[in-house]
């Protein structure tokens, strides 16, 4: 039986305009201002940890606050789903998958998130910032993921647009295979190891469908 972990910002959820003027907002609120490129380069970082990266040691708390608040500001039901994804998810379902989404959003927020976007039935284990002490590209994240499906990393794929998201899989021995429709360009994520490379949902229905 195969599982199949994935990310929620950039690859379940269509989220990057809406985390990039959050940040923005964010950033100048408290005085600071960044590139897109910037940030785009801390998606998949818990929100502490981007702040502390981005302000300074000890502001990290401080921005994961204002982000938060402009992100519930901004997100007026606008946020969707990529298309395809529910289809994709009831096909691996149907043949025996077990999934999960393994986000460093807080629960609340990733909870909310999912409900949103419509997929939330389809993922009764959601690891996030909570669950774990360390973070994408810790492996701790998908290795909690793995234990609460009591699934096994000889038949896993971790599913994701970042380079966090293809660190955490290679440092927890899982397969990797990454999507280019959200944070990460494909020579990115070739560099940080991915096993595959999806530009479509169609392209990835057919690596996951027919990985093992």
């Amino acid at each position: 039986m195969t599982a199949y972990l994935f990310d929620l910002d950039g690859t379940l959820a269509d989220s990057l305009p809406i985390i990039l003027q959050s940040s923005h907002l964010a950033l100048a609120e408290l005085g600071r201002s960044v590139s897109d490129a910037q940030i785009v380069s801390l998606i998949g970082v818990a929100l502490v940890e981007a702040g502390e990266l981005l302000l300074g040691p000890g502001q990290g708390e401080r921005y994961r606050e204002c982000y938060q608040k402009h992100f519930t500001t901004l997100d007026t039901g606008s946020l969707c789903a990529f298309v395809g994804w529910e289809d994709l998810l009831k096909r691996l379902e149907a043949l025996g998958g077990k999934l999960a989404c393994v986000t460093s959003k807080r629960r609340t927020a990733a909870e909310a998130t999912l409900a949103q976007i419509g997929l939330e039935p389809y993922f009764p284990v959601v690891v996030c910032a909570e669950n774990t002490e360390r973070h994408k590209p810790h492996p701790e994240p998908a290795l909690i993921a793995l234990q609460l499906l009591k699934a096994q990393g000889e038949k896993a794929v971790f599913i994701g647009d970042s380079v966090f998201d293809i660190g955490c899989a290679k440092n927890a021995r899982l397969i990797s295979c990454g999507v280019t429709w959200g944070a990460g360009e494909e020579q990115q994520l070739l560099a940080a190891g991915a096993d595959f490379i999806a530009h479509t949902m169609a392209e990835l229905n057919n690596i996951l469908v027919n990985l093992y």
